[in-house]
């Protein structure tokens, strides 16, 4: 899914134009990076896109090989030389509403579902809110066991061994 097709979508659904494509932009980035933070760098494997979206590529892009401390910690940072950059911005020439998304198919109807709940906290609709709310929580809740279930969580405790 794209940011394109999801504005799309949303129009579909709701004819009043309560948010528009900056907008729409700003609530995806907040989603993808609560993503990104609570489930996939929580884990092994994540996409690398991922670190694209979070400004840090692993291993280093080979252009900041120069700064000996970004080179021994495994990432080189936002430092634009890398041309790391979050992927949803005014930034990109005419191109970042055609970007995929990193949650894919069947799973991408949590944008929707997010967009759907902040639309009608907008609009101050209780009673939607309530259930769109609870929607976005289901796809979340879907999503974050689908991800559990094929990937191994990082472990951050030592292992401190066995004591008599």
């Amino acid at each position: 899914m794209t940011i394109r097709r999801l504005t799309e979508l949303f129009y579909d659904q709701r004819r009043d134009r309560v948010l528009d494509v900056p907008k729409v932009t700003a609530l995806v980035n907040t989603l993808e990076t609560k993503l990104c933070r609570e489930i996939f760098l929580t884990h092994e494997s994540p996409p690398r896109a991922v670190f694209a979206f979070m400004g840090a590529l692993p291993g280093g892009c080979g252009a900041c090989a120069s700064s000996p401390s970004r080179a021994s910690s495994g990432a080189c940072g936002p430092c634009g030389a890398c041309g790391a950059r979050e992927p949803y911005t005014d930034e990109w020439d005419d191109g970042y509403e055609d970007a995929e998304l990193l949650v894919k198919a069947p799973y991408d109807g949590i944008y929707a579902a997010y967009i759907r709940w902040r639309a009608d906290a907008a609009q101050n609709d209780v009673a939607n809110e309530a259930n769109s709310r609870r929607a976005f929580e289901a796809a979340w809740e879907d999503f974050a066991r689908y991800w559990n279930e094929r990937h191994m969580p990082l472990e951050r405790a030592p292992y401190r061994g066995y004591k008599e």
